[in-house]
């Protein structure tokens, strides 16, 4: 297989473009199927892939004006060497990107770059047919991107190697070279294309007088470059092993925690929504701006995707009595152990993946791609889950109630008011507007319209609870959850109930 460096990687393949909002690159398309504008998007909703061109001289230096193009992903085909129809009509996108090592991709997207760039030519992207209208087009349309999203990441990790199998078997010698290495297999008496050798069994081998040194030398740099990519790919899986091991198992207690702050009964029934749980932690350790992040996101999603695959669909949710949770997730926990190793043990005997894999790993100042330090990203990742696991308990108990008199129209509202109220009654959240209110004699006053959301159950006060304080400050204090997320966003999924006001006032 010829060795190329993980910058034409990149070249030969489309991919997600993660903006620095935490969203992704994409292209809204009308009926007519034309581009309108580019956007940026949550992943769920992403519809197209980027494919890049660069001058050939690109491989020589950091920093490269590109061409763009983005690619639907029904026509994508393999994420590697895709082959798929662009835009119709095409849209090429003028950019810069900038090599950061490892498999670190920034793009810039700048009006004026695209303006200074019309002319530019590149193969196999350009073409007469399309370059003029194509990259006129692309300017005005990048012009409507907010100018704190024109800052862009290639998506790009260890999960298309992995999960794509090359076929490509380690080298074939032929001739002299090929006795070379049938005698140094009988010296090793085992495979040395197999995880066994290092270093100093390799050191340790004798050549005969009857060989050449040039053929002798031929195989044991072929040896010693197989040595260097699986000593990588080693560093990079065992520091995938402790973040799993100090963020997932260490943790595999929070749902007991969890549950008691909810006031569930320990034989409550809960069903863990394992596959969410795996791409929030995934996605937000990504979303962190400090470096390798992206290393650690992309090496979480690829463990995660291989081991729902190996685990079948059942994985990917967990259905256990409360009391039994710790060690379901635990044993859950283990299995991406093994799903590690099981990666591993797929790399070392795939030629093409190793290759591939140690030459993205591989960095030119000798540092590894993994964060040396990565004890903000364990903290971030142990926080995600547990949140995960209050997405998936809370609702259990408790709704989100709101009054039957809401909204209430006061005269004067702040929002000193809304978070001394907030901070007094910690279950509530509150949602103000400005409004005006017209009485029965036809008069308008201004005002405020209140509005007042809570976690509870019971529509009558008779039968009607909240939670305490402890469960209320765990999750909006300690975890730092907004209370407008638990109550807007779906991903909660609480039920709604209205409580019956029979004038009582409101608590206070």
């Amino acid at each position: 297989m010829e060795k190329r460096p993980v910058s034409q990687l990149m070249l030969n393949g489309a991919w997600l473009v993660k903006a620095a909002n935490g969203e992704y690159l994409d292209v809204e398309v009308g009926k007519d199927g034309a581009p309108k504008r580019f956007v940026t998007v949550p992943v769920s909703r992403v519809r197209h892939l980027f494919r890049f061109a660069a001058p050939d001289e690109w491989a020589k230096g950091k920093q490269c004006p590109m061409l763009a193009e983005p690619v639907p992903m029904e026509h994508a085909g393999a994420v590697r060497g895709v082959k798929g129809a662009p835009l119709a009509p095409a849209v090429q996108l003028p950019v810069v990107v900038a090599h950061d090592g490892c498999m670190g991709f920034r793009l810039t997207l700048l009006a004026e770059t695209a303006r200074a760039m019309r002319s530019l030519t590149v193969s196999p992207l350009h073409d007469a047919s399309r370059s003029a209208r194509g990259r006129a087009m692309a300017v005005e349309l990048m012009e409507s991107i907010e100018e704190k999203r024109r800052f862009f990441a290639i998506d790009m990790n260890t999960t298309t190697l992995l999960q794509t199998s090359s076929t490509v078997g380690f080298p074939q010698f032929e001739g002299e070279a090929k006795r070379a290495f049938d005698v140094i297999a009988q010296q090793l008496r085992f495979d040395p294309h197999g995880d066994r050798l290092d270093e100093a069994a390799l050191d340790r081998l004798h050549r005969p007088n009857d060989f050449s040194e040039s053929a002798w030398q031929q195989v044991c740099d072929q040896l010693r470059l197989e040595i260097h990519y699986r000593f990588l790919c080693k560093s990079h899986f065992e520091a995938l092993t402790h973040f799993v091991q100090n963020v997932f198992i260490a943790n595999s207690g929070v749902v007991e925690t969890v549950g008691g702050l909810v006031k569930l009964d320990k034989n409550q029934g809960v069903n863990l929504l394992i596959q969410g749980m795996f791409s929030l932690v995934a996605k937000g350790v990504g979303a962190l701006p400090f470096p390798g992040s992206g290393v650690v996101s992309g090496a979480l999603g690829a463990l995660f995707s291989w081991m729902l695959q190996d685990q079948g669909p059942n994985a990917a949710t967990l259905a256990v009595a409360l009391v039994n949770a710790r060690d379901g997730l635990a044993d859950l926990f283990n299995k991406l152990i093994t799903s590690i190793q099981k990666m591993q043990g797929a790399v070392y005997s795939d030629w093409g993946k190793l290759s591939e894999m140690g030459m993205a790993l591989e960095r030119e100042d000798g540092s590894r791609c993994w964060p040396e330090e990565d004890g903000d990203l364990r903290r971030e990742a142990s926080r995600l889950m547990e949140i995960s696991v209050w997405k998936d308990l809370v609702k259990i108990k408790w709704h989100h109630m709101t009054s039957s008199d809401d909204p209430a129209f006061l005269p004067r509202y702040t929002e000193a008011d809304k978070q001394a109220y907030e901070s007094k009654n910690r279950n509530y959240w509150v949602e103000y507007r400005a409004g005006t209110e017209t009485n029965l004699f036809g008069k308008k006053s201004n005002g405020f319209y209140v509005t007042y959301h809570w976690l509870g159950y019971g529509n009558m006060w008779v039968w009607h609870h909240e939670p305490d304080n402890a469960m209320c400050d765990r999750l909006f204090t300690k975890l730092k959850v907004t209370r407008q997320e638990v109550f807007t966003d779906t991903s909660w999924n609480l039920g709604r109930e209205t409580f019956l006001v029979q004038n009582y006032p409101v608590p206070m």
